[in-house]
């Protein structure tokens, strides 16, 4: 409706023609990113839509007794958590939406209400970037893009999951080992709660619990580092122990995403990727698509055990 007016509660008249059009997509421009809404511009990139729904939050604090549309049953009593990505510094302009800081929020309900907590889980990568107000880590995964003060780091967001196991609220991300976190305020308590049992530089963000013997069962691929083909399986018991370990080796660099336990077998699918492009400067989850994907697929012992 080219020319059609309005007046706004001031009196002014307002035409379309002074309002700019909403654009589909955000676009960078020589003095930093348009953020697809308003025309402006920021030293956010573009692929955090600031007018949409990866508009980074960057937020801590606590809300009590939230406003509520309806009503909550008082038989509802608990804490749901929820972890997002949300990165607290601008993140290299070539990396991915999920790439940001873990922002893990508590949402307590009691007598039919509901409170709110909000932190950010402070891994040592989210620590020295705040300190830097700079992003220090480049392309998602790929070391050879860091800046090289943080190479030595653990490069773990924690921004994935949550699980409660052994009393231990987890963090995780899978390209590393876990967070541990406060159930109630949110701290973060430290890295690595299992204490060195794990013999793996990464940890699954998605563990089953296993339902014959009740235990964890977690697996980490790449690891004994960067784009190696070992993958190890374990499982952890109620109190944190460590019950059992097997190690296999996939027939080329593989991202495995979840797995599966039935009552005989433990079964993961891995998906082959391209590990020279991280040293090249490119993006490590560049998939190799002439690799064919691979099962493992490990039989259990009578007692409930891994074999293979």
């Amino acid at each position: 409706m080219a020319g059609a007016s309005a007046v706004d509660a001031s009196g002014d008249t307002l035409r379309t023609s002074d309002v700019p059009p909403l654009s589909k997509a955000a676009t960078a421009t020589s003095s930093g990113h348009n953020d697809g809404l308003y025309g402006l511009t920021s030293k956010w990139p573009v692929v955090h839509d600031l007018a949409g729904s990866t508009l980074p939050c960057r937020l801590e604090g606590e809300i009590g007794d939230l406003i509520v549309l309806g009503t909550i049953p008082k038989e509802i009593d608990g804490t749901f958590y929820r972890v997002m990505c949300d990165p607290y510094v601008p993140p290299d302009p070539g990396s991915v939406p999920i790439d940001g800081d873990g922002n893990i929020s508590a949402f307590r309900f009691y007598n039919g209400r509901v409170d709110m907590k909000t932190r950010y889980v402070e891994t040592e990568r989210y620590k020295l970037e705040r300190k830097a107000n700079k992003a220090l880590f480049g392309l998602y995964c790929n070391p050879f893009t860091h800046h090289p003060c943080v190479r030595a780091a653990v490069d773990s967001t924690a921004n994935t999951n949550l699980v409660y196991w052994a009393e231990k609220l987890l963090t995780l991300k899978e390209v590393a080992l876990p967070y541990v976190v406060d159930p109630d305020t949110l701290e973060t308590l430290g890295y690595d709660p299992f204490k060195g049992q794990i013999n793996s530089k990464t940890f699954t963000a998605h563990p089953k619990v296993d339902p014959f013997t009740q235990e964890l069962v977690c697996f980490g691929y790449e690891a004994k580092g960067l784009a190696t083909r070992d993958v190890v399986t374990y499982a952890l018991h109620k109190q944190g122990k460590k019950t059992a370990e097997f190690w296999s080796r996939s027939p080329w660099c593989a991202f495995i995403h979840d797995c599966a336990v039935t009552e005989k077998f433990c079964r993961s699918c891995s998906v082959a990727i391209r590990g020279e492009h991280s040293e090249d400067g490119g993006q490590k989850t560049a998939l190799g698509l002439e690799l064919r994907s691979s099962c493992h697929l490990y039989r259990r012992s009578p007692t409930g055990r891994f074999g293979h």
